[in-house]
């Protein structure tokens, strides 16, 4: 199978490009490879002797250049050099992006044909790497886009995209700021990336190609545009971009204009697919509590620390989640506890993944993970599961392909009154959900695996406490369940609550099995 080499393939559009190439892709980034030391990155490429070279690593950061125009140069211009001549050497074709502020904006729309004429460090730096690109390679596809948006990607240095940066303002401020004189194309990152394998995969001519989503906006008319989609009510302010101290100019209007390629959708319909489906998974872990019915051994340490045969409780969830791909996770903890969480999982880097910790000062309901952690969700989707539960069945896929509402599961189980109980009707549709009933109402408890879109986290915010003085996380489900958006999936495998010295048992019994089988 032909190879296809992904460079920055951490990042937000390397993330997307190896969804399109899917097992024909190879992602490198900066952990795998230097693109500065040339004699390494050549062997490296030889060996892998890959069909094309995608390069999407770049400085991206535009007021940065200013004051780093090394960082900039050496990553933008010489790293592109680099490539060019290894790929030339090799006879390999070569993909590199570049951006629309490689133009000043006194023009307006620039073809590919137009003579660039950057303004900022960060424009020119990006013009550098394109004349090495055109000066070394014979065999390349030089790609500008503008104004990427989509989900985050994997890589610390990936920033969040404008979509998410409003919502996050709007989130948390009563009237947000955009400029209105600085007007872009407008580029959906999984758009670009089907685009862009097109050109590999149909073999297009080599050149320059301009792609974005069709249409141009002002930053305000996009933010406006945002809010509009999600149907929030906050104020937008338009001002102009001397509004902010911003080290680095900016184009006033920098359109691309495509001339070779048929036209992508217009960024508004790309941009109401990427608010309903485009947003990233976060995980949490709720390991709270003071796990009083299995003292005294909780007086010594936290009861997800306890050994489930041979691992800490936590890592049982922790792989639930780690498996369905999701990378930054919230641990919620007691605070006497939080040392000895974090002496065992670190920062995450050890798991492949970040993690971030906050203290519950008291358990008060499942649903109060939601308001402490509403700033790290932000605009993404979000899975929590307990640090008490076990499952044997993996649900990668269910996880990887929940795009909005709210999904939660239910298993069958001799003793649903510990948990919420879920009753189905005589088409297997979830229609009431009760925590704790006091008479028989279902067989179907509510096991702690728990899927939402961002919503949950202002739906959280507005649960009352219940006659036991908790957030109870019904009122989340039953908040979904009203408007039509609750899913609720049957668990086919074992599923323990190890809260008690009998389900710790079978827990260990469960993790064993999972052991001898090599998960």
């Amino acid at each position: 199978m032909d190879k296809i080499l992904i460079l920055g393939a951490k990042g937000m559009l390397g993330g997307e490009l190896l969804k399109v190439f899917g097992r024909r892709a190879i992602g490198w980034d900066r952990e795998d490879c230097d693109l500065l030391n040339a004699p390494e990155l050549q062997e490296r490429i030889e060996s892998l002797k890959p069909e094309a070279v995608i390069n999407c690593a770049a400085f991206n950061d535009v007021d940065g250049a200013e004051d780093r125009p090394e960082a900039a140069y050496a990553l933008n211009a010489e790293a592109v050099k680099n490539l060019a001549d290894i790929c030339k050497g090799l006879n390999i074709p070569l993909m590199h992006f570049s951006t629309n502020y490689v133009f000043s904006g006194k023009r307006g729309e620039y073809a590919e044909d137009a003579v660039p004429d950057p303004v900022s460090v960060y424009g020119q730096s990006k013009r550098q790497g394109e004349i090495e690109l055109q000066k070394q390679a014979d065999k390349f596809w030089l790609v500008r886009t503008a104004a990427l948006f989509g989900p985050k990607g994997q890589s610390e240095l990936s920033k969040k995209s404008f979509v998410e940066l409003m919502l996050d303002l709007a989130a948390k401020n009563p009237e947000v700021k955009a400029v209105a004189d600085e007007i872009n194309s407008l580029t959906y990152a999984p758009d670009l990336a089907r685009a862009a394998a097109e050109l590999v995969n149909d073999k297009k001519p080599f050149g320059v190609y301009h792609i974005t989503n069709s249409g141009f906006a002002s930053w305000y008319d996009f933010a406006k545009e945002i809010f509009a989609q999600k149907g929030l009510n906050a104020k937008l302010i338009k001002v102009p971009g001397g509004e902010f101290k911003r080290k680095a100019s900016r184009p006033a209007k920098s359109v691309l204009l495509n001339t070779k390629l048929p036209s992508l959708r217009s960024w508004r319909e790309a941009l109401r697919e990427f608010l309903i489906f485009g947003n990233q998974m976060k995980g949490i872990i709720l390991s709270g509590g003071s796990g009083t019915r299995l003292s005294p051994l909780t007086k010594v340490t936290s009861k997800q620390l306890l050994p489930v045969y041979n691992k800490p409780m936590i890592f049982y969830p922790l792989q639930t989640l780690l498996k369905a791909g999701i990378k930054e996770i919230l641990i919620i903890v007691a605070p006497e506890r939080a040392g000895d969480y974090l002496r065992l999982l670190g920062s995450g880097k050890e798991f492949g993944a970040k993690f971030t910790y906050e203290i519950q000062d008291k358990p008060e309901g499942l649903a109060q993970a939601f308001v402490i952690g509403a700033d790290f969700i932000g605009s993404d989707n979000v899975c929590m599961i307990l640090g008490d539960n076990i499952f044997e069945e993996d649900f990668s896929d269910t996880i990887r392909n929940f795009k909005s509402g709210a999904l939660i599961f239910a298993a069958k189980v001799p003793d649903p009154e510990r948990s919420g109980v879920v009753v189905f009707d005589e088409n297997n549709k979830a229609v009431k959900i009760v925590e704790k009933p006091k008479e028989w109402i279902s067989d179907y408890a509510i096991p702690g695996l728990y899927i939402y879109d961002n919503r949950v986290c202002e739906v959280a915010r507005q649960v009352r406490p219940s006659a036991r003085g908790e957030l109870e996380i019904t009122d989340l489900h039953n908040w979904y369940l009203e408007k039509g958006e609750l899913s609720v999936e049957k668990v086919k495998g074992e599923w323990v609550d190890a809260g008690t010295f009998e389900s710790l048992f079978k827990a260990g019994e469960l993790a064993r099995k999972k052991a001898l089988q090599g998960e």
